[in-house]
């Protein structure tokens, strides 16, 4: 039944087209037929249909793969067949004579034809170092090829051989049958992989010989190109010179005419002779910068000669010690990256130069002009008499101006383009030179430099010293020095009297020492006196080094760097680089220097510090002078004896110099340790590895590894430097937070004296008034103990961090292991660009660097509050309020650039995330509508400042004293001391009175009614006396006393007074009335209360024997007491 559903298809035998057939009779348009035809039908099982259609498109997909193999193994094969008549006809080529010198075509320097021609060569040298590219990258991946391939070949027989898993017993015979077709299509693939690889194998060597047949073909016709270049550019330079040259001839003879004529014509004749002159030197430039294209062409065939050594060195898989010699003579090759650097930068700069003097020539050939016009407003600039010669001559000269112009334009931007192009190929030698570099040395590290040492390194030594001393090298300095002296004759006269002046100022920059010292620890100790002290520290270490290093830049040969005077003077150089070292951190260990004077260090572990270092001083600095010459020279005889002796030196003084300053028993580091610390229970641990480590690097360098002995120890020691620097940057730091939090506690101590008496006052009033006062936080007192283990813990975490990027950057180079996490791609993103999308990859390593950046974030936004207090605001005369909300914004800004630079290294698209925060912001407006106002109102409240920490507010009938700004909600402390949470939405959306936001002055309204018939004036003057004499109203604005009205029962006067602190008005209220009211009682002025007359009507006699009520009225007097007047 299920393959009677496949009647009407093709069958399996049938005839396929020739090509596509394969064994067994499927082919891949039989296949396709069979899926479309599947893929309609609708009674099958789902099941079965889709696993059947599965095998076969893994069938078509096979067969396809097969076809492509089995045309890949007829084109090896045809290749094999023809390989001899190919070979043959190439050998031929290279066997012909090459053409010595350029060709007819590069002598002909026709101005309308040349440019064309050069064009020509330019796009047929591009082409053939694109083709000479190809065959470099084929034959390289050809010479690793055949191993791989042998080993892809085992592993298709393996797989070939191997059987398919069975079906279930009831599957369907439809899926049996696919499932027998995908088996024979992969079968056929295998087989005709194998026999692909198979070919390629034995192919391989016969293309391997075209290959590099064709190679040295390329690069036979392109050094033909590039001498036709180089010989018809020559040609086209020195016709344009002469061109420039008769044309500054002209020019000359110009001004030699106009001898006698007004001075102005006479100077614009000068003018153009001068532009002619700016022409010829330009001229002359250019034809130089052919000598620099073709040295720098010849640098990147070197290079490409050097990056095809080294793979076939490599391709050896061997590693001894004549490998690492051949691979070291090939770096040695590479160009100087610091002198690549340096020409590169003057190179950037000459452009930028040049196109600058293009951009003047334009804007001065736009402004010249020849006519008529223009020559009347240079007579008339020039006050000239317009007579016909001079009409003439001026005529004359203004047009051979243009043309000079239009002539220096022309040839400015041929040096620009030269220069560019110059730029552009000393960019690439510096990068194929880096990447070659930096191959080479993660290579370089592992492999042996030498021999192990035996009985023939005594003599390696002797020869070595030998060498140092031989008449011949010796010879070679006087010439290096008197080159360089003449070259530079300024800067070793400066550095030398830089030198004097230092040795000179020595005794009175101890004696600034010791000054600088005195006030430290003191009320007058500031943070300028470390600074200072660091500042004459460095002075002090500076001559003696500096003499060193400046002898040794006399020496120095950028252009030969491995002669042996820049051997020698790098030698030198590296003295003066350890002398100076060594010579800071001792003048720091001084009496009256860093560490005792101002970090408080422990006196006597300091002074065995200096010694310690002064003793490693007299092994280290001969030692690394010695390597330094040995490494540079890069002879083998220095290498091996002298330069192994002075790491074996350099390693046993390192040794010896942490044996004493890390020792468990009295060691310099070790005396001042915590005994309950982590580091003193385990010093015995560190003290041995440390004292360990450089032990090892010299049996490293005794068993032949002395090149990477070398690199390691030169890479340890400046570890520790790096780390001895960090931790005095730490202690300076922390210097300048415990003198900045002491001066703090001193202007507090300060503030409360004075304010003491102020304070008093207000709690006496408070008490009076009869409630709490007002809890008003003036300016809090800073928790110096707080905030110094804030800005501690701060510190150190960037000290850490600081501590770690360098000491990557010191070994990332030399451990690939290192940088394993950016080979660990985990997703791609896509990042909008000016010029497009840009497809980038994220890895592990761009994880690992989001999460380090999230932490430290959160960590410098916990911890900054501590550091701003100490270190910035407590320098400004700012109220509390203002520093809570100068906190709170850099903590949210913090926030919010870290998490920015810590999404965008794992590649989040801000421009494509605004979706997803519109969608975002679209669901908060009614999920989290109440909190997302309360935040933004934060946000505002923090930058608008309506309410501060400290500020009397009324909301609502809420009022009290704002205690808190939070993200959410603030805080008001009311007079029975409650907090209160009032949301910060209600501050934004509802009114609030704000008692204390510009002033603390407010107004008091005192109203008082006086009996009618009572002196107003008189009553008046009184309540002004006795305001005036109140101490708590203010001067200004000045009390006054209105009369407002008659009232009911008394005439209604009101006192108006401000009060200069808001804790003042309930007990200046309270003194106020009782005033007013003891100087009316002694004036004799009454304050009446309120009276109100009742009539009652029809009101009858009740009692026993009144006949009847003798008036139907009866009236009667009642007063707001209680009492009643009959």
């Amino acid at each position: 039944m299920c393959t009677a559903l496949l009647l009407g298809l093709p069958s399996v035998h049938a005839q396929v087209p020739e090509g596509a057939a394969t064994a067994n009779g499927l082919d891949a348009d039989s296949i396709r037929a069979r899926i479309d035809t599947l893929q309609t039908r609708t009674d099958i099982v789902a099941g079965d249909k889709q696993l059947t259609l599965e095998n076969l498109q893994t069938a078509l997909a096979r067969l396809e793969s097969a076809q492509a193999a089995r045309k890949l193994a007829g084109e090896y094969a045809e290749a094999l067949k023809q390989a001899p008549e190919k070979i043959a006809e190439l050998q031929s080529e290279l066997a012909r004579p090459q053409e010595s010198g350029p060709r007819a075509q590069a002598n002909d320097t026709d101005p309308a034809t040349a440019p064309l021609r050069m064009a020509a060569l330019q796009i047929k040298a591009v082409s053939l170092r694109t083709q000479r590219r190809a065959l470099d990258e084929s034959l390289r991946s050809m010479a690793s090829r055949e191993l791989e391939a042998r080993q892809e070949l085992s592993e298709l027989r393996a797989q070939l051989e191997k059987r398919s898993d069975p079906l279930p017993v009831d599957a369907s015979q439809l899926l049996v049958d696919s499932n027998q077709i995908k088996d024979d299509a992969v079968r056929q693939d295998f087989s005709a992989r194998i026999e692909k690889t198979e070919q390629e194998i034995l192919s391989l060597p016969t293309r391997e010989s075209i290959a590099s047949a064709q190679q040295r073909l390329l690069g036979r016709e392109l050094d033909i190109v590039m001498a036709d270049m180089s010989e018809l550019g020559r040609r086209m330079d020195a016709r344009e010179q002469e061109e420039v040259h008769s044309k500054l001839e002209r020019a000359d003879a110009v001004v030699r005419e106009m001898a006698g004529k007004p001075e102005a014509v006479m100077a614009l004749a000068n003018e153009n002779r001068a532009l002619r002159q700016s022409m010829f030197e330009i001229a002359n430039e250019l034809r130089k910068l052919w000598s620099t294209k073709d040295r720098l062409y010849g640098q990147l065939e070197e290079v490409a000669t050097s990056r095809k050594s080294a793979d076939q060195i490599l391709a050896f898989g061997r590693i001894d010690e004549e490998c690492g010699r051949l691979l070291r003579e090939v770096a040695k090759k590479l160009p100087g990256q610091a002198s690549l650097e340096r020409r590169i930068a003057e190179r950037r700069s000459a452009i930028i130069d040049a196109r600058v003097d293009r951009f003047r020539s334009e804007q001065q050939l736009a402004q010249a002009g020849t006519g008529a016009e223009a020559v009347s407003r240079f007579l008339a600039t020039h006050d000239l008499a317009e007579s016909p010669e001079v009409i003439a001559a001026t005529r004359a000269l203004l047009g051979q101006r243009r043309d000079a112009l239009t002539d220096l334009r022309a040839i400015q931007g041929r040096q620009v383009e030269a220069l560019d192009e110059l730029n552009q190929l000393e960019t690439e030698l510096q990068q194929r030179s880096n990447q070659l570099r930096s191959m080479l040395d993660q290579r370089l590290l592992w492999l042996p430099s030498s021999t192990p040492i035996g009985k023939a390194w005594a003599q390696q030594v002797v020869a070595g010293f030998g060498k140092l001393v031989a008449a011949g090298n010796l010879a070679t300095l006087w010439p290096a020095l008197r080159e360089s002296w003449s070259s530079r004759p300024v800067r070793p006269i400066m550095l030398g009297m830089g030198v004097l002046v230092l040795l000179f100022l020595r005794r009175r920059l101890l004696d600034r020492l010791a000054w600088l010292a005195q006030p430290v620890g003191t009320r007058s100790d500031r943070f300028g006196l470390t600074l200072g002290t660091l500042l004459v520290t460095i002075l002090l270490a500076i001559p003696v080094p500096l003499a060193f290093a400046s002898a040794g830049l006399l020496f120095v040969q950028p252009f030969n760097p491995n002669s042996f005077a820049s051997a020698v003077g790098s030698g030198l150089i590296n003295i003066g680089i350890v002398l100076f070292i060594l010579g800071l951190f001792r003048n720091m260990c001084r009496k009256h220097g860093l560490f005792i004077a101002h970090f408080r260090w422990d006196a006597r572990a300091v002074r065995r510090l200096g010694k310690a270092l002064w003793v490693v001083s007299l092994a280290l600095v001969p030692a690394v002078g010695l390597s330094g010459v040995a490494h540079t020279s890069g002879d083998p005889v220095l290498n091996d004896g002298l330069g192994r002796l002075g790491v074996l030196i350099i390693s046993l003084a390192l040794a010896v110099f942490t044996h004493r300053v890390f020792r468990p028993s009295g060691g310099a580091m070790t005396t001042s340790l915590d005994r309950n610390s982590l580091l003193w229970r385990t010093r015995h641990f560190w003290y041995w590895a440390l004292v360990a480590t450089p032990l090892i690097l010299a049996g490293i360098a005794m068993a032949g590894y002395s090149v990477s002995a070398g690199e390691l120890q030169a890479r340890m020691i400046t570890s520790g430097w790096v780390l001895l620097a960090i931790v005095i940057a730490f202690q300076i730091a922390m210097r300048g937070v415990v003198v900045a939090g002491r001066q703090a506690a001193y202007r507090q101590a300060e503030s409360r004296r004075i304010k003491q008496r102020e304070e008093a006052l207000a709690d006496a009033a408070a008490d009076t008034g009869g409630e709490g006062a007002p809890v008003l936080p003036d300016d809090p007192d800073i928790d110096v103990v707080t905030v110094s283990q804030q800005t501690r813990g701060l510190l150190r975490a960037a000290g850490i961090v600081l501590l770690v990027l360098l000491l990557w950057g010191i070994w990332s180079g030399l451990i690939p292991a290192l940088g394993i996490f950016n080979d660990i791609v985990l997703w791609s993103s896509v990042t909008t660009t000016a010029s497009g999308q840009v497809v980038g990859a994220i890895t592990l390593g761009h994880v690992l660097l989001s999460v380090v950046l999230l932490g430290l974030t959160f960590f410098a936004a916990r911890n900054l509050p501590g550091f701003l207090e100490v270190v910035v605001l407590h320098r400004f005369d700012i109220d509390a309020g203002t520093r809570y909300a100068y906190v709170t914004i850099t903590r949210y800004g913090i926030l919010a650039i870290g998490l920015v630079f810590a999404f965008s290294h794992i590649g989040a698209d801000w421009s494509k995330l605004q979706w997803i925060i519109a969608a975002l912001g679209v669901g908060l407006g009614f999920g989290l509508q109440e909190i997302v106002a309360n935040f933004v109102s934060g946000i505002i409240i923090l930058f608008e400042r309506p309410v501060r920490v400290g500020d009397l507010i009324t909301i609502g009938d809420t009022v009290g004293t704002v205690s808190r700004i939070k993200i959410r909600a603030i805080t008001i402390t009311d007079p029975d001391n409650f907090e209160v949470l009032v949301p910060n939405k209600a501050f934004i959306t509802g009114t609030v009175k704000n008692w204390s936001l510009t002033s603390q002055i407010t107004r008091l309204v005192i109203k008082v009614g006086v009996a009618y018939g009572s002196d107003v004036a008189r009553a008046q003057q009184l309540m002004l006396d006795v305001a005036e004499a109140n101490e708590q109203v203010v001067e200004s604005p000045a009390p006054v006393v209105l009369f407002l009205g008659f009232g009911d029962s008394a005439l209604d006067l009101e006192l108006r007074v401000f009060v200069g602190r808001i804790e003042h008005r309930l007990s200046t209220v309270n003194n106020l009335h009782l005033a007013i009211d003891k100087a009316f009682r002694e004036a004799g002025i009454e304050i009446p209360f309120p009276q109100r007359d009742v009539h009652l009507h029809g009101l009858s006699a009740i009692g026993k024997g009144t006949a009847a009520a003798t008036d139907p009225e009866e009236s009667a007097t009642v007063s707001d007491s209680g009492r009643a007047k009959e």
